[in-house]
């Protein structure tokens, strides 16, 4: 079993140096291991201008979870404003042990903008193994949703929030930002400020802001994009004292300044 293991994760591992895209991801979600996965996650920023991270992880009931993964590949250019990567996102149901579900989303070339990215994928796969997944739906028949609609919703908050929810517990994003920080992954946290979710901008730039404080020295194109994608005037909603209010990404950021450089534009 542990030669088996091997092969599988050496076959893996040549596949991600090889091809950093969508070939190589589709391999590795087709092991349906969710472990196979985590790994593939890391390897995958071994590249140059490859970037990955979590995006959301919630425990639903007893050992499933839903999880959101995505990955970019960077294309590099003299003007920040020009800076684009090839975004993919994958939403997974897993027990401990098993892949249950997963749907995989190519969404094209996204061009990194200082305003809401529109949503648009170019092609997606999709696995559903029905026997797993009729054990999960009837532990959780307590729950008082739409199964499906549960799982295979958005799985994000359209809000940003400075430390609690209304139900005084610190949101999916900033526990992941919090870990990304603890751990000091710059990587992860770059990755978000390609998300086409705001939110995940605004946590990307306020965790950046706290590697840099701590004495992590940033590389030069996250301090650039950092500093291109603060002047956002798009509202957000934000959740502060148990009250709601709208601000824009720009406001937000506004008290998380990285230290001087020179600009490009």
């Amino acid at each position: 079993m542990k030669l088996k293991q091997i092969l599988l994760y050496g076959l893996i591992l040549f596949a991600t140096k090889a091809y950093p895209n969508i070939d190589s991801l589709k391999k590795v979600l087709a092991t349906k291991d969710f472990k196979e996965v985590q790994r593939y996650l890391y390897e995958y920023r071994k590249t140059p201008n490859n970037y990955s991270s979590v995006t959301h992880n919630y425990n639903i009931v007893d050992s499933y979870y839903t999880v959101s993964l995505q990955f970019q590949k960077v294309y590099k250019t003299d003007s920040i404003s020009k800076l684009s990567a090839h975004l993919y996102v994958v939403k997974i149901l897993r027990n401990q042990r098993d892949i249950i579900y997963y749907t995989l989303f190519d969404n094209g070339i996204i061009k990194i903008a200082k305003n809401a990215i529109p949503f648009k994928t170019v092609s997606q796969i999709s696995y559903l193994d029905s026997f797993a997944y009729d054990d999960f739906k009837h532990n959780c028949r307590h729950i008082d949703k739409e199964i499906s609609n549960f799982v295979f919703s958005n799985w994000s908050f359209p809000f940003y929030c400075y430390g609690h929810s209304y139900s005084c517990k610190p949101t999916f994003e900033r526990l992941l930002m919090d870990e990304f920080i603890k751990t000091r992954d710059s990587n992860a946290m770059y990755s978000w400020l390609f998300s086409t979710s705001l939110t995940l901008r605004v946590y990307a730039i306020e965790g950046l802001y706290k590697l840099e404080k701590s004495g992590m020295v940033l590389s030069d194109l996250q301090w650039q994009t950092v500093q291109y994608l603060n002047r956002c005037k798009t509202n957000l909603r934000v959740i502060h004292d148990r009250e709601d209010s709208y601000k824009s990404v720009r406001g937000l950021s506004r008290k998380y300044k990285l230290k001087k450089r020179i600009q490009k534009t």
